[in-house]
């Protein structure tokens, strides 16, 4: 199953380093899901579409949430792809989760993310009533 990783920024062109949370992220997947998955993180949302994950993790901040939103969207509307919303936006205001993602990740998100992955791999989808039993979701 592919999965990609995007940090929401306004200049995608501006930040040439990766985020170290999605690296973390990426590592933490591949290393529990060997063989299954194939993660990659982008900084270019073009480039994410062209992948054409099941499966999109979007990190940000409350700057740019309204960037995440529209980012979310795009995703959806070019390609079939679950959207989990991550970082510390929706970790300090949990109640603005628009819905156009399929869940939010709240806190330190790595074990939630995982179990989110592992739901899609046994062909479940990410219906709210399926993610209640998820810590942090």
């Amino acid at each position: 199953m592919k999965i990609a990783l995007y940090e929401a920024v306004r200049h995608e062109n501006l930040r040439e380093e990766v985020a170290p949370s999605l690296g973390y992220l990426a590592a933490y997947i591949n290393e529990r899901l060997p063989g299954k998955v194939q993660v990659r993180i982008f900084r270019k949302l073009s480039n994410l579409i062209k992948y054409g994950p099941a499966l999109t993790g979007i990190s940000v901040t409350s700057a740019y949430y309204g960037y995440a939103i529209k980012a979310a969207k795009k995703i959806k509307k070019e390609i079939d792809c679950a959207v989990i919303l991550g970082g510390y936006h929706i970790t300090a205001a949990p109640r603005s989760l628009s819905g156009i993602f399929s869940a939010g990740v709240i806190g330190e998100g790595e074990a939630a993310f995982l179990e989110l992955v592992s739901e899609m791999l046994s062909g479940n989808t990410l219906e709210a009533s399926r993610l209640s039993h998820i810590k942090g979701i």
